[in-house]
């Protein structure tokens, strides 16, 4: 790793960036700019929070991406998911494969993360909210409401943020309420006969003491896939019959959602503070898309060479054990579609003739859509016990309900409809006292945390035109507890140790409840499956409580070196650990629970940051080396989705993030990132070849951002803004599917707006995805039943947008 020295790198830096703007995405990207007293500009600084206390982003031996809510609302995003197209060596979509639902998180960084919205699978990059963390994925993509600032904390973050945060975390931090009344409101409209609505108001209760603030935001607009139900009877599924019943939408990718958040802050007294919150979300609208992309031989092809071939020629052959079940004796008086002028010849049709190639048509049969709704309280005290130390205790619940389905094959052929059912509810505290000693040279932070959630996931999958349906009504049921400490100590002026350490232990249940619905209906030979069948005893899992215990210690040590004012440098060694657990996504019945064990990563990060010129131009450079261990990854074992240790692997890389202002009209910021990310060793039959990708992590994500502004003759202000992203090759599957790999990209965006003098009202008309660039955003190779789906980004779209300020 090559030594990071100020004085020679200052100067190479400066002479990249005046004299070439293709580097890119956003470091601190405040996107304004501070006006000094001789009426230059400069950056503007950003307080972030990484390290539990109130600091300068550049003051921080982090490699965190500080967002606030000026900069992210002129790029026109408005939810969790799109941070990721600006900030290097991360990943975030709200696509998963086959939930149906954009509601489920999905985020990466350096190469570490989870796609998958089981119970069982922890996210590898942990999502907090004004200090709250949300255990699961689905329910985490929040809409961006009343923001202050986002922060994307990357590299292991165990000892000060916890479990589940091996990959990094992003921390999102909401406006306080105003000690006077204000009101700000905006309307956008735009493609697909979009309609958002949002609005906050802050009001003053009584005055210096008691505040109170709400804001709501409404979020609506069409689909952009179409959904086209071939005309008639094209295939008899008597499976189809069982599962729940739901409105069939002639479109895919719409959005129907609404929210609402309220805060009350009690200021006591000069040294207490109580902020209490409560946020309600409710989803409503269609699934995401999904088209066929290739048909392979699977169960459908046996399926059909039972249903077609005479008992004579079975005879001998290795069909014979197979076709001559009662399973498959009624599967094929079930039949499929009528295939010629024999009416005994049917089968289930699904050939390349379904992968048609159009990315936003497809021809579903099975259900689709999204409902959801999720909500939290949580009351947060600050209590300033002496002019040096001070508590803070978050106590929180949340909870979310919903349930979202996909037709994942996008045929008339029930290949793979899912439907799922989730409830989970969390209980959460946690204790810090923070303080400094020896004259300030010491900040410390000693903390405990203890966390419960419990919850059921229940599946209802059909495959193969029915002959085979699963049941899943899955329970779980986790506590956890931990302290932490954390250490800064000032060693002189120019040099500081820091130095962090986390215990955690976690108790995990599950019941299996999971059963084959169809057993005994098509055994007997009964035209329809039974739903629920009380009488069915295939059970998958064996009816006992598993439990597990996992408990871990993880530490943080570092040194930082600041020549000047303006410079920081450090090296650091974090760890970070996601525990295991069982794979709950059975379709045979077994002995017992597959279980696999946790997985740990340690990372090397090395870090420059600077501010120069009078603070026009800021540059951030981190250069990282992980060793990741036991990684969780679940791969098919028949039609079975397993989760294995399967690997440990390195991950080496590096961040380069810059802001600038070369005219006080202009402002330029970018970033590049590179990951290399590869397996060292691959553990038993993984599916896994050394040289696969890391999924949705591509070696170079790198953007670019130009803002130019001029006055008006009015004492307006116009800004046009423009963006570009890259991102080079994405595999959305750990086993590399070609089909659910995507190219390398380009994406570009734009915005035009307009400040009136008085700061009343602002209109923005933008675009995002200018050049219609399409490709694979998530997928699913379902290879035991024959057949790769995946869902396409959304193609180009327009905005206009008006707000104002009463």
């Amino acid at each position: 790793m090559r030594e990071l020295r100020s004085a020679p790198m200052a100067r190479a830096l400066k002479s990249v960036l005046w004299s070439t703007a293709a580097l890119s995405a956003v470091s601190t990207a405040a996107f304004a700019q501070e006006v000094g007293n001789d009426g230059s500009r400069s950056l503007d600084v950003i307080t972030v929070t990484a390290q539990k206390r109130a600091e300068n982003s550049q003051d921080v031996p982090i490699a965190v991406s500080a967002y606030t809510a000026k900069g992210l609302t002129s790029k026109g995003i408005t939810n969790i998911s799109q941070i990721g197209e600006f900030t290097p060596n991360v990943t975030i979509d709200n696509t998963s494969s086959f939930s149906g639902s954009t509601q489920v998180l999905s985020a990466y960084i350096r190469g570490i993360g989870q796609s998958d919205f089981a119970f069982n699978l922890d996210p590898g990059v942990g999502i907090y909210v004004d200090g709250v963390y949300y255990a699961r994925s689905f329910g985490a993509v929040t809409d961006l409401l009343d923001l202050e600032r986002v922060e994307v904390l990357k590299g292991p973050q165990g000892t000060l943020f916890g479990r589940n945060t091996i990959g990094g975390a992003i921390n999102i931090i909401t406006r306080r309420p105003s000690d006077t009344f204000q009101a700000v409101a905006d309307v956008t409209t735009g493609s697909f006969g979009r309609l958002d609505v949002r609005g906050a108001v802050d009001i003053p209760l009584i005055e210096d003491k008691l505040f109170g603030q709400v804001s709501f935001s409404s979020k609506t607009r069409g689909g952009y896939h179409k959904n086209v139900p071939l005309q008639g009877n094209f295939i008899a599924d008597g499976g189809r019959f069982t599962r729940p019943s739901a409105n069939f939408f002639d479109e895919s990718g719409g959005e129907n959602t609404q929210n609402i958040r309220a805060k009350l802050e009690w200021r006591a007294s000069d040294r207490l503070n109580f902020t209490l919150s409560g946020d309600y979300m409710n989803v409503d609208e269609q699934a995401t898309p999904s088209v066929l992309l290739a048909v392979g031989p699977g169960l459908v092809d046996v399926y059909n060479a039972c249903i077609t071939t005479s008992i004579a020629d079975l005879t001998g052959s290795p069909l014979e054990s197979i076709c001559t079940t009662p399973r498959a004796v009624s599967g094929g008086i079930l039949g499929g579609a009528n295939v010629d002028s024999d009416p005994f010849n049917d089968r289930l049709v699904i050939d390349d003739s379904l992968v048609t190639g159009a990315i936003d048509v497809s021809n579903p049969g099975g259900a689709g859509y999204s409902q959801a709704e999720a909500y939290g309280f949580s009351l947060t005290t600050d209590w300033d016990w002496t002019d040096t130390i001070s508590l803070k205790s978050i106590t929180a619940y949340r909870q979310v309900d919903a349930t979202f389905a996909q037709d994942v094959d996008g045929t008339p052929v029930a290949l793979g409809d899912h439907a799922f059912d989730t409830d989970q509810w969390q209980a959460s505290q946690e204790f810090q006292l923070t303080g400094t000693s020896f004259d300030d040279r010491l900040n410390w932070l000693f903390g405990a945390y203890l966390f419960h959630e419990q919850g059921g996931l229940t599946d209802f999958v059909s495959f193969a035109g029915g002959l085979l349906q699963i049941l899943g009504p899955n329970d779980f049921n986790t506590d956890s507890y931990a302290g932490f400490t954390h250490l800064n100590y000032a060693l002189t002026g120019k040099i500081g140790l820091t130095f962090g350490a986390r215990y955690t232990k976690e108790d995990k249940e599950f019941f299996g409840g999971q059963r084959d619905l169809n057993s005994l209906a098509f055994q007997l030979g009964f035209p329809l499956a039974l739903h629920p069948d009380p009488t069915d005893t295939t059970l998958y899992f064996p009816p006992v409580l598993n439990q597990r215990s996992f408990d871990n210690l993880s530490f943080k040590a570092g040194i930082e070196y600041s020549p000047s004012d303006n410079i920081l440098t450090y090296l650091s060694f974090s760890q970070g650990y996601k525990s295991g657990g069982w794979t709950t996504r059975a379709t045979v019945p077994i002995l017992s629970a597959p279980e696999f064990d946790e997985e740990k990563a340690n990372t090397y990060e090395a870090g420059f940051k600077g501010e120069f010129f009078d603070r026009r131009l800021q540059t951030n450079i981190a250069a990282f080396f992980t060793q990741y261990k036991d990684l969780q990854v679940t791969i098919y074992q028949g039609i079975s989705p397993v989760t294995e240790n399967a690997a440990a692997s390195e991950i080496k890389g590096f961040e380069f993030e810059f802001q600038s202002l070369p005219t006080d009209n202009l402002e330029i910021l970018g970033s590049v990132g590179f990951t290399d990310a590869e397996y060292t060793e691959l553990i038993g039959e993984t599916q896994l070849e050394p040289g696969f990708l890391f999924q949705n992590t591509p070696r170079w994500s790198s953007s670019l951002t130009g803002i130019y502004s001029i006055s008006t003759s009015n004492g307006g202000r116009v800004s046009l803004q423009g963006d570009w992203t890259y991102r080079s090759t994405i595999a959305n599957s750990p086993r590399n599917t070609p089909e659910l790999i995507a190219d390398p990209v380009h994406l570009f965006s734009a915005v035009i707006k307009y400040d009136d003098p008085n700061d009343r009202y602002t209109v923005s008309f933008g675009g995002r995805n200018l050049s219609d660039k399409r490709f694979i955003v998530a997928g699913q190779n379902q290879d035991g039943i024959g057949y790769v789906g995946g869902t396409y980004n959304r193609p180009r779209e327009w905005y206009l947008s008006l707000g104002y300020r009463f």
